[in-house]
């Protein structure tokens, strides 16, 4: 199961379908918040998050989930990468994958791709 958390209903959609197009069921969220709740509850394979979201944002949930929820690889999306690298420059110890929006579907896929490869590595 793939856990995404983004709180755009437009990007949420194309990113579930991309999602499901490679094999994912997948459990959408909101938020962060939401998303820590889904992850205790069910070990996802991948988390896939946005970086502005309300209630918690990417980067707050990712640091939630390395907090003893989630050792798997997490993803991280947004149109402001370099605003938000800026803000949290820890945050590689937090999240395994970067990748800038707007995005292609092959660029998702290769994210997708890296995240999947970071997981049957063992690097979690």
């Amino acid at each position: 199961m793939a856990l995404l958390a983004d709180d755009e209903l437009q990007v949420g959609e194309l990113t579930k379908r991309l999602l499901e197009r490679l094999g994912y069921e997948v459990r959408w969220v909101p938020d962060g918040k939401q998303g820590v709740t889904v992850a205790r509850e069910s070990e996802p394979y991948i988390v896939i998050t946005d970086a502005f979201m309300p209630v918690m944002n990417g980067y707050d949930f990712a640091k939630a989930l390395r907090d003893g929820i989630y050792s798997g690889p997490i993803g991280l999306y947004s149109g402001k990468l370099q605003d938000i690298q800026a803000m949290h420059p820890d945050m590689g110890q937090y999240v395994d994958e970067l990748l800038e929006k707007p995005f292609v579907p092959s660029s998702f896929r290769e994210f997708v791709g890296r995240l999947e490869s970071r997981r049957t590595q063992g690097k979690e």
